[in-house]
């Protein structure tokens, strides 16, 4: 009977273990899958913001690109398959915006260079407009980047990961990286103050960092992992309930 009950004990203890074991393997997947955007929500007033890097992706229609460049308007064809990159330095006017079915729309939005193919199209000037053009959501590549400069202070509100973290009069330097858009989160950067009411940006990215310090990583991974413990907690207080009650 003894012998019984220690490889019953046995089985329960091997079944706990595969249970962990799934557990982690869900885990390390969720980490995976969601460690390089997070969401992030940031608005200023009375501060300076300014986007730099590039973003690249692939057409999916006809379309063209209207721009000025020296007081003078252009027109550059995007053709479906197209590989499109768009630069940015320093800029700090107008809006680009990327929704979720993969319309792409600017305006008044300065850039540095435009490439087509690999081939540069159009340098220093400022984006017009972009006209039917909508992209594959898959081919984003983005290296876009936010900052706000601590050389000056006014409202702040700054969200990343579903985590407030500045919200009222501030000068932290705030730096978001790697902004981005997906099928479930639209990208709006918006200097015109049009959509949020101020100048600011949401959408999804990398990582981010106040006063040069990176925002801890929270969310999905976290909660999985905390899950994971509680299950193993409450199992194994089962377990122990069974082998107290069969002694």
């Amino acid at each position: 009977m003894k012998s019984s009950k220690t490889g019953s004990m046995f089985k329960k203890v091997a079944v706990l273990g595969i249970v962990l074991t799934l557990a982690l393997i869900i885990n390390t997947a969720a980490v995976q899958a969601h460690e390089d955007f997070k969401s992030f929500y940031l608005r200023v007033i009375g501060r300076d913001m300014m986007l730099d890097g590039s973003i690249t992706f692939t057409s999916t229609t006809n379309g063209a690109i209207l721009i000025s460049v020296n007081g003078l308007p252009r027109s550059i064809s995007v053709h479906s398959g197209d590989e499109v990159e768009i630069f940015f330095e320093e800029a700090e006017t107008g809006s680009l915006r990327i929704y979720t079915n993969g319309m792409i729309l600017a305006e008044a939005m300065s850039f540095k260079k435009i490439k087509i193919n690999g081939v540069l199209v159009a340098e220093e000037g400022v984006i017009i407009e972009l006209v039917n053009i909508v992209l594959d959501m898959g081919t984003i590549c983005s290296a876009l980047k936010i900052t706000v400069p601590d050389a000056s202070s006014g409202y702040t509100y700054f969200k990343f990961n579903d985590e407030e973290l500045v919200d009222g009069i501030s000068d932290d330097e705030i730096i978001v990286i790697k902004l981005t858009a997906s099928e479930e989160r639209e990208l709006i950067i918006d200097f015109l103050a049009k959509i949020l009411g101020s100048p600011g940006a949401y959408g999804l990215a990398a990582t981010a960092y106040v006063n040069g310090e990176e925002v801890p990583e929270l969310g999905l991974p976290g909660i999985l992992g905390v899950s994971t413990i509680a299950l193993a907690t409450v199992l194994l207080y089962g377990k122990r309930r069974v082998f107290l009650r069969n002694r």
